[in-house]
């Protein structure tokens, strides 16, 4: 599913196939996740999952192809952590 039919379905479910508020709301949701984490470092959504900002230092790094080695600047990034009812969605029935 992209952005587009993930629009759709919240149009169709939520707002009466109105994609325009749809899409308003998708934004929202995102935006808000995005800069809450930068500016906390964590955001939990329970039984969805928790988005954590993390730092990684520099650190020297190689080409797996050709063995060169260059160094990688230090960044922040984000890990999310799935929640226990959204992994309970992904398992497989019980036989």
């Amino acid at each position: 599913m992209n952005k587009g039919e993930l629009i759709a379905s919240i149009a169709e479910r939520y707002y009466f196939g109105n994609k325009a508020e749809a899409e308003r709301a998708l934004k929202a949701v995102t935006e808000s996740i995005a800069s809450e984490t930068a500016r906390t470092g964590r955001v939990a959504i329970s039984g969805f999952g928790i988005f954590e900002k993390l730092h990684r230092e520099a650190r020297t790094v190689r080409n797996p192809k050709t063995g060169a080695r260059k160094d990688a600047a230090e960044k922040d990034y984000v890990r999310f952590r799935i929640g226990t009812r959204f992994e309970s969605r992904l398992a497989p029935p019980p036989a």
